[in-house]
């Protein structure tokens, strides 16, 4: 009875906070609550699906014109920032960096693959326990399966250890894992490893084919890394798994906002679901929620609607204020319900985009609704 009043309070109080979102949606009031900002294009890991290997370093933003961004974020009523990359944690002035957004009072999260983080000092590890969370990659239990998708021999060895030392100190860590046809399959053993580890939560993102970066060429093949229709069964049968025994360990994840979409999403990037766009076959009501909360800006000052979409100015020798104007006509054509069709590529926002027009539109998403109900408890 303790465990289910425990998650009836948790539910509640998300659902809180998306009702004064869908609120604020409704009054057109929603403001800028979360900056993501990439602080370097390098990266130490080699993963299969990704383009980080492919930028040009030598427009990335200077440190100077970093900190000013995230002043100018403060003054738009920013509360919260993430740092992403590239790796972080290479970027020379990562520590200055972190210094400067806490002394401003602001949240902080950092995005990692953890494979430096075993070799900090006991000083930078009390420094990450100020964050209010570090998310880590992690594709698999099984050490070989995330070896060879991060592209090294013993990078799930260090990534754990890193993992095992930061939570040792008090740091709060989550998981974050990129779906495809080489992990699906191993979901419930994640699950399994995240509540083992002391970790009580882990986040999925299904793959998608298109670059990860605006500037390069998606990489060639990626589609081979995309479950087929074949798979879907056992993919459905492997969420399933997945959800119930996360509710038996209490480890929080993302599944149940996945699961009714995922199938579809993939069918598009195959190309073989030619109806219109494939959120619109599930949810009869689709809102974007994350365009008029978060700012993402590029590791080159690229400002982007979104993490799918190109950037539409940059800020590099103007400020924040000036450059978000650029993003008007984007958010006044979603707000009217006319996605631009990169739209369609989303992968990383659909599951709070769900999660929030369930609550918006909770009669016309009815059916949808009991299900995610369902799976949560």
């Amino acid at each position: 009875m303790g465990k289910l009043w425990e998650k009836i309070k948790k539910f509640g109080k998300g659902a809180l906070k998306y009702f004064r979102l869908t609120m604020d949606y409704r009054q057109a009031k929603l403001r800028y609550n979360h900056l993501f900002l990439n602080i370097t294009s390098y990266c130490n890991s080699n993963c299969v699906y990704c383009e980080v290997k492919c930028l040009d370093h030598k427009n990335d933003l200077e440190f100077e014109r970093q900190k000013k961004l995230i002043a100018e974020a403060r003054e738009l009523g920013v509360k919260e920032v993430s740092f992403s990359g590239g790796e972080p944690f290479v970027y020379y002035k990562v520590w200055e960096l972190i210094d400067y957004v806490l002394s401003l009072g602001m949240e902080l999260n950092i995005m990692s693959n953890g494979l430096m983080i075993n070799d900090f000092t006991p000083e930078k590890i009390n420094t990450l326990k100020k964050l209010k969370r570090i998310f880590i990659s992690l594709e698999s239990a099984d050490a070989k399966t995330h070896n060879e998708l991060r592209g090294g021999r013993d990078f799930f060895e260090k990534t754990m250890a890193g993992v095992k030392k930061m939570l040792s100190a008090g740091v709060k860590v989550s998981f974050a894992s990129v779906l495809s046809n080489k992990n699906y399959s191993g979901l419930a053993d994640l699950i399994k490893l995240t509540e083992e580890s002391g970790v009580n939560s882990v986040f999925f993102q299904p793959l998608h084919v298109w670059s990860n970066y605006d500037t390069v060429e998606n990489i060639k093949d990626k589609e081979k890394l995309i479950p087929a229709e074949d798979d879907f069964s056992a993919l459905r049968e492997s969420i399933r798994r997945s959800i119930k025994l996360a509710k038996k360990l209490g480890v929080d994840n993302n599944l149940p906002a996945l699961k009714q979409w995922v199938e579809k999403y993939y069918l598009y990037q195959k190309g073989t679901d030619k109806r219109g766009r494939w959120i619109d076959n599930i949810m009869p009501s689709y809102k974007c929620l994350e365009i008029f909360t978060k700012i993402f800006i590029d590791c080159d000052g690229g400002v982007l609607p979104c993490a799918m979409l190109s950037p539409q100015d940059n800020l590099n020798h103007k400020s924040l204020k000036d450059s978000l104007v650029s993003l008007d006509a984007i958010k006044q054509s979603i707000a009217a319900g006319i996605f631009p069709k990169e739209c369609d590529e989303c992968s990383c926002q659909v599951a709070s985009n769900f999660t929030f027009s369930l609550l918006l539109s909770p009669i016309k998403n009815i059916k949808n609704l009991f299900v995610f109900i369902k799976d949560k408890f």
